[in-house]
């Protein structure tokens, strides 16, 4: 099987560091299952639209995905109401989605993906999304893995936003044990606006490796990314978040920051937040933080008859719960927690 280069950060930092990319297995991929739902307003195809923007996963991981399924959907008018797609990954197999998202002038997309499979189904999953957000419209996604705790996993989103337009991505990511998740957006138009949202939780010896890049060309643009998450024992996870100011940009304004909680003692956490400038005129900011359970939030909520076990289930579900909330379609919000537990809870 072979080994494809992915996650390639921009600009590359010490060797020794193991964060400069990761490598993931891919052996050629068959058309997804898809079903998808969408409002009369919308056009859906199975045409393919352009792909010239760069690929944060990287060109190798594009040229995997020759054999995948194809879905189109895109938006002339302000519609609210969200596509929702379904990708069903069946034991044994590995496939593959090649999405398109288009906006026109002024237009508004929604668009809800989720991913699941049985839960001890075995195979790979590789998905690619091209984003254009034409001129003063908006485009948001919302992803959620619910895939079995034996699935490998990849999923690159590359956007591009001309004048005042925005792109939403949010993310939240449950299940696979190897997961690999990028995402390129070029901020190309005057006052365009970038925001992300990740919630993750990477489950005992599991692997979550992100890469995150926000280029900004245009001038006054903006991107913000907001990464929480919940490493259990043994797992490891590496976020790269990369915010480019290119020349030209004068004015534009990039954040980042990422909030980890620890619930064992053998995780391998990996952040790198990196700032790239060429111009002079602009606003970067990045910052992380790492921490435990509070041992006396745990002692005030046992005297409250909750075991531990209860209570750490409890903190870490409330740095998923948040991102939960956001996905605009009650029927995936059940699905999300019904793998979460929270139904059988209930």
């Amino acid at each position: 099987m072979q080994q494809i280069l992915v996650n390639a950060l921009p600009a590359r930092t010490w060797n020794r560091l193991n964060v400069n990319e990761s490598r993931l297995s891919a052996d050629g991929t068959a058309p997804a299952e898809v079903t998808a739902e969408a409002p009369e307003t919308l056009k859906v195809s199975r045409a393919a639209l352009k792909d010239d923007i760069q690929s944060a996963m990287g060109a190798e991981y594009v040229q995997a995905l020759d054999g995948a399924q194809t879905l189109s959907i895109e938006a002339e008018s302000h519609e609210t109401r969200p596509a929702v797609i379904h990708v069903r990954l069946k034991d044994g197999e590995n496939a593959g989605l090649r999405l398109f998202l288009h906006a026109g002038s002024n237009a508004m997309l929604r668009v809800i993906l989720a991913v699941s499979s049985d839960e001890n189904a075995r195979g790979r999953l590789f998905i690619r999304t091209a984003v254009y957000a034409d001129q003063g419209s908006k485009i948001a996604l919302y992803t959620a893995n619910l895939l079995g705790n034996q699935v490998a996993y990849a999923d690159d989103v590359s956007a591009r936003t001309e004048e005042k337009a925005f792109f939403l991505l949010d993310r939240l990511d449950l299940g696979g044990n190897n997961v690999h998740t990028a995402c390129c957006t070029e901020l190309v138009g005057r006052k365009s606006r970038f925001a992300s949202g990740v919630a993750y939780r990477v489950a005992e010896k599991g692997l979550l490796d992100m890469n995150w890049l926000a280029r900004h060309f245009g001038p006054k643009t903006d991107s913000r990314i907001q990464v929480n998450g919940v490493l259990e024992e043994a797992s490891s996870k590496c976020f790269r978040g990369t915010i480019d100011f290119v020349r030209g940009c004068a004015g534009a304004t990039g954040g980042e920051t990422e909030a980890v909680l620890l619930m064992g003692e053998s995780q391998v956490n990996q952040t790198v937040p990196l700032i790239l400038c060429e111009e002079e005129d602009v606003d970067g900011s990045h910052g992380a933080s790492i921490g435990r359970l509070d041992d006396k939030m745990l002692f005030y909520m046992a005297s409250r008859g909750i075991s531990e076990d209860k209570a750490k289930k409890l903190m870490a579900d409330s740095r998923l719960t948040q991102m939960r909330d956001v996905f605009p379609d009650e029927n995936v919000r059940r699905e999300i927690d019904r793998f979460m537990g929270r139904e059988e809870e209930a």
